[in-house]
C-alpha cells in the first residue's frame, strides 16, 4: 500500500498525533510523588519517572526485569484485584478497601 504525501503531511500537522513534549508532560504533575511509566518489551524494559519540578523525565533502566516477569506480576495483580472486588466499574463498589494490601506492595517491590 502506497502512502500519499499530502495525507501524510496533513496528518503529521495534527497536534493530537504529535508526541507530547517533556515540558508538557512535566507540567501539572501531582506535587506529592512521581508518576512512573513502565516500558515493557521482550527485548528490554525501562521506566520513566515524571517528577514535579524536574526539568526532564528520569529514565530508569530495568536490566534485571523481563517481559515474562511483567506478565507474571500483571496476572497476580489482576487476580488480586478481582478477588478484592475492585475490578468492577460500579460506583457503589469504588470505595471498598483492600483486604490484603501486601499483594500490591509485593508486586511493586519486584519491579
Amino acid at each position: 500500500m502506497e502512502s500519499t504525501p499530502c495525507c501524510n503531511s496533513s496528518i503529521t500537522r495534527l497536534p493530537c498525533l504529535r508526541p507530547p513534549t517533556a515540558s508538557s508532560l512535566l507540567s501539572g504533575l501531582p506535587p506529592d510523588g512521581p508518576v512512573v511509566i513502565f516500558n515493557v518489551h521482550e527485548v528490554r524494559c525501562s521506566a520513566l519517572a515524571l517528577i514535579s519540578g524536574a526539568n526532564e523525565p528520569l529514565h530508569i533502566p530495568l536490566p534485571t526485569f523481563s517481559y515474562k516477569r511483567a506478565v507474571e506480576l500483571r496476572d497476580k495483580l489482576h487476580g488480586y484485584l478481582k478477588n478484592q472486588d475492585v475490578r468492577v466499574r460500579e460506583a457503589e463498589r469504588a470505595d471498598r478497601r483492600f483486604k490484603q494490601p501486601s499483594m500490591i506492595h509485593m508486586v511493586l517491590r519486584q519491579i
